[in-house]
């Protein structure tokens, strides 16, 4: 598993060089005024908004669970359980699915009950998640089913988190979008690629690894989504008292 997400890393970081000096669609209208300078001053200020980074931070744990388990599901479904790469795929695809339910009901849910109630949500499914995880492999029931049931949230966890987290991360600039779209967007990868890489480092176990980061990482993720509350209710605050 770690080979494969070094394997990624190297890949993602190639692709950018290409994209950034070979593609004419990146080359073709550059703007020779913008000094280098000013790129980076945009980007710390953009960091240092606290809405923003949290966001970011919340983001990037629905993402890194999400890569977690595609990189390491071939891996106990296929080694430990001695799936064949066509039966994978199907089960693969099944299990998925979840993505497209999830995004269909996401904009209903946001309506109804709010972003921020909807990454709750996510992150509550993520434990149980990894605490299913835990407990079936620990009792010696996990099979292929209780595998695939217990790894089923992650893709309604991952449309909930990501997607309403970089909605919010967006919402307090208005002048430095592409700056902070910049940044969001190379920081989630970066993220789930350095955490992956740690992780693996630890232990020989992925479904041990799967099991303690979808307890471990929501739990920051409760963490960092109650200081964007705060922060929010201290603008709404500020603007009603104005």
């Amino acid at each position: 598993m770690e080979g494969q997400l070094h394997c990624y890393g190297t890949n993602d970081f190639f692709m950018l060089i290409m994209y950034t000096w070979l593609c004419p669609e990146t080359n073709k209208y550059k703007n020779q005024s913008i000094q280098l300078v000013n790129v980076f001053a945009n980007y710390r200020l953009v960091l240092q908004n606290k809405i923003f980074f949290s966001a970011t931070l919340l983001a990037g744990i629905g993402m890194t669970c999400f890569v977690m388990y595609t990189s390491s599901s071939s891996f106990v479904l296929q080694e430990q359980f001695g799936l064949s790469p066509t039966v994978y795929g199907w089960m693969s695809a099944f299990v998925g699915s979840g993505l497209l339910i999830s995004r269909f009901l996401l904009p209903k849910f946001i309506k109804r009950y709010g972003m921020n109630q909807m990454i709750l949500t996510g992150l509550f499914i993520l434990i149980i998640c990894g605490s299913s995880l835990l407990i079936f492999s620990k009792l010696g029931y996990l099979t292929i089913a209780s595998f695939l049931l217990s790894v089923a949230g992650i893709f309604f966890s991952y449309t909930f988190i990501v997607l309403c987290a970089s909605a919010i991360s967006m919402t307090p600039f208005t002048d430095k979008r592409g700056s902070a779209g910049a940044v969001y967007s190379c920081s989630q990868m970066a993220l789930a690629f350095a955490v992956n890489s740690i992780v693996s480092l630890l232990s020989d176990n992925a479904v041990e690894i799967l099991g303690v980061s979808y307890i471990a990482l929501p739990v920051l993720g409760i963490y960092l989504l109650r200081k964007i509350q705060s922060k929010q209710d201290h603008i709404i605050s500020g603007v009603s008292s104005s």
